[in-house]
């Protein structure tokens, strides 16, 4: 289920958001001035945000940001709204305008993204891991920050550390999981843990950087946003379900493999009302917990076993809840259209700042639902995931030959991943 509302301008004026600059080593450098504030920021829960700042070539701050490991931290009112590292700065000048610097950066979360989980990550040899895979159990949160601090945290070898990241508090929330690693993308890693019960951030917090966890928090009885009470306008889509019975692979690839069907009550009935069974299959070949890969099929079908309703909705500042005082990112809401309660999480925020005024929007849900270049993107992260999962366990085997994977990558696998479709 998805919900996108597009920017529009509020009574927010650019005072109310602080621009500041920072070096490699998180200390804060400089300030960029509200009346030559330009930047744009795009959050997305369990991922990676990114942000642009627009400066004159001449403002005091370029040289700064010009820096490798320089970046920015951005508050408002209610908090931080995003800080990250530069990404790269892009020159630009014409005849209509004066000389300008863009710098693109990304959410302090690239970091998670950027790392591997560990078979062993007590060691950064990868020639000699203590072990196959690192399985660990416990609640959903002490699981998240298990792998994260165990793989870039205090707790990671030196090498592998993220610059000056602390460890906020563990509360031990959520059902008890057990989640298995094997040079999985970490930021992946962690998204599949959270699922749909928890979000997690790396933000930056004084001079140093702190993952944090937060449960979402069930706001669908008290944030109601309804046309002409937080609301503008919408433009709603119902299509079929994407996946209704998740076939899963576990343990290694023989005679004996250990295969399942996976469905729930809703997938089933999302078949039966669409007469159409959506087969998908969920490779855990490394995988020996049973639990953990029936998890797996059941997040999954969670989310794309059920009627997926895609919506744009505008939203307005009339509602007795603010964004980011009330509700905010990681929060589940309810949207009324015709009189039918639509409920989702909000996935996603973007805001526009500069001397027109501030522009801002919330995304609830998966945006592929109306945009092409987001669902294209969501079918290409799928291709890589499968192709990270065959390269770990092909990582076992002492041989490999080109006939083990030819099979495996053709071009009617890639082919129907990126159409004219998806690009106009």
């Amino acid at each position: 289920m998805s919900f996108i509302s597009y920017p529009r301008d509020t009574l927010s004026p650019a005072a109310n958001y602080t621009v500041e600059v920072r070096n490699l080593s998180l200390g804060r450098v400089g300030v960029i001035e509200a009346q030559v504030m330009d930047f744009e920021v795009t959050l997305v829960r369990n991922g990676i945000g990114t942000w642009l700042v627009r400066l004159p070539r001449d403002h005091p701050m370029v040289p700064q940001l010009l820096n490798p490991g320089s970046g920015i931290c951005i508050t408002d009112r209610f908090g931080v709204v995003i800080s990250g590292p530069t990404d790269k700065p892009t020159t630009s000048a014409s005849t209509d305008s004066p000389s300008t610097v863009e710098f693109n950066g990304k959410s302090d979360e690239i970091h998670l993204f950027d790392r591997l989980a560990y078979p062993d990550p007590s060691t950064d040899d990868t020639e000699h891991q203590g072990s196959e895979y690192d399985s660990r159990t416990g609640p959903i949160e002490h699981v998240l920050h298990g792998f994260a601090m165990a793989n870039c945290g205090p707790t990671a070898p030196l090498a592998r550390r993220v610059n000056r990241l602390a460890q906020s508090t563990n509360r031990l929330r959520g059902p008890v999981v057990t989640k298995t690693a094997r040079f999985d993308n970490l930021g992946d890693l962690l998204a599949e843990v959270a699922a749909g019960e928890f979000s997690f951030q790396l933000v930056q917090r004084g001079d140093h950087l702190s993952f944090e966890v937060e449960q979402v928090r069930d706001r669908t009885a008290e944030v109601r946003l309804t046309i002409g009470r937080g609301l503008d306008g919408y433009r709603v889509s119902v299509g079929a379900p994407t996946a209704t019975h998740a076939i899963v692979g576990a343990k290694e690839e023989s005679l004996d493999r250990l295969w399942t069907t996976v469905t729930t009550e809703d997938s089933v009935a999302a078949s039966e009302a669409w007469g159409r069974r959506v087969e998908r299959f969920v490779d855990q070949a490394y995988v020996l917990d049973e639990e953990e890969f029936t998890k797996s099929a059941i997040d999954l079908l969670a989310s794309e076993g059920v009627a997926q309703v895609s919506a744009e909705i505008t939203v307005n500042d009339d509602s007795a809840f603010l964004f980011g005082r009330d509700w905010g990112m990681g929060d589940k809401v309810t949207v009324v259209v015709d009189g039918q309660e639509l409920v989702s999480i909000v996935s996603g925020r973007s805001l526009r700042v500069s001397s027109q005024g501030v522009r801002h929007g919330v995304v609830l849900g998966d945006p592929a639902g109306f945009n092409a270049m987001s669902a294209m993107r969501r079918r290409v992260k799928g291709l890589e995931t499968r192709l990270s999962a065959i390269e770990r366990h092909y990582a076992v085997k002492t041989r490999m030959t080109y006939a083990d994977l030819n099979p495996l990558i053709t071009y009617s696998n890639i082919n129907p991943l990126i159409t004219y479709s998806d690009l106009t």
